[in-house]
């Protein structure tokens, strides 16, 4: 859960810094390149985590 949440603190520690990250993300060809880039390594680790976890529980 806490790799999950990472991102989204990310993003409100920007918004509360006073930046716009959102502005990035959506509005600029980079950003939008690092936003998809992050999403696919998310859900890698995600994924990687869970495997992990079970090869253990098991």
């Amino acid at each position: 859960m806490l790799l999950a949440l990472l991102p989204v603190a990310g993003l409100g520690l920007g918004v509360t810094m006073g930046a716009d990250p959102f502005q990035v993300l959506l509005h600029t060809p980079l950003g939008a390149a690092c936003g998809l880039v992050a999403v696919a390594l998310q859900a890698g680790g995600l994924l990687w985590s869970e495997r992990l976890v079970g090869g253990v529980t098991r």
